[in-house]
């Protein structure tokens, strides 16, 4: 196994086409990005196929396997073993996000757990509470900056918060951009994707001392009135299935599951 090298990118691109990471709205990250993000690409061959695999830290021993692909389906595989290889010495945890029932089973073959799982959630209209209360001194603003998106980063739990270059491809191609103050300090941010008759709602934070004080929902009512002067008619999101409190804020304002789901699957190797 070695690493990809630039000139390569060509030969091995029909592999990236295909792999794990492209559907709509589960990230911002590009494989060719992973080098700039600390990560790296290998390929390798057995038995005359070709396996792509994209590895980026995102702490201490986490890292996310963000790309794996072959041109031929693989029965087998020994992945742990493969990763390991490319690893430093210790042990590591190893996550990843699927959207194939190959992968899946390659996966569970390699002895990797479902340990969560990414849904999608829809709605043709969010209802808010009428006893949403708002603090006073809540205001919003357009004027966010990449700087305001990075401070919003570091709310999220390390294995979930964006890298610098995810989080400058989110703030690059979110197509609609909106934080709130607290006299006059940043204490959130909202992220979103105006496509067509949809909302997708990119990235929501909240800084933890102003959750539950109606400040996402302040955005999100912004966000609302904007989005159907734009002529959405449904919003959507992605959030994590064990973080119950995400589930039922969106439950709340009406989301429920309909869309996809994604296994995100973990190993300590």
């Amino acid at each position: 196994m070695r690493s990809v090298t630039p000139a390569e990118r060509e030969s091995v691109e029909f592999l990236f086409q295909n792999s794990i990471y492209q559907n709509n709205h589960l990230g911002w990250l590009d494989l060719w990005d992973l080098p700039a993000a600390n990560g790296s690409i290998y390929l390798d061959t057995v038995r005359h196929s070709n396996f792509l695999i994209g590895l980026q830290p995102s702490s201490t021993s986490i890292f996310w396997l963000h790309s794996f692909y072959a041109d031929k389906i693989p029965g087998e595989y020994p992945l742990p073993k493969k990763i390991k290889e490319l690893l430093q010495t210790g042990r590591h945890s190893v996550y990843t996000i699927s959207s194939h029932s190959w992968f899946n089973k390659l996966l569970e073959k390699n002895s990797f757990h479902k340990c969560d799982e990414i849904v999608e959630m829809e709605t043709t209209e969010i209802n808010f509470s009428v006893h949403d209360n708002f603090e006073n001194n809540y205001t919003l603003s357009d004027a966010l900056s990449i700087s305001d998106v990075e401070a919003c980063e570091a709310i999220f739990p390390p294995l979930w918060r964006l890298n610098r270059i995810e989080t400058d491809h989110a703030y690059q191609t979110s197509s609609y951009k909106i934080s709130v103050l607290s006299n006059k300090q940043l204490i959130g941010c909202l992220l979103a994707d105006f496509t067509e008759d949809n909302c997708h709602i990119q990235r929501i934070s909240v800084f933890p001392e102003h959750q539950n004080r109606g400040a996402a929902s302040l955005m999100l009512r912004q966000m609302v009135a904007d989005a159907k002067q734009s002529g959405i008619k449904s919003f959507s999101v992605n959030t994590n299935r064990n973080n119950a409190n995400a589930v039922r804020f969106y439950e709340h304002l009406n989301f429920s599951v309909q869309g996809k789901r994604y296994p995100v699957y973990y190993r300590y190797i």
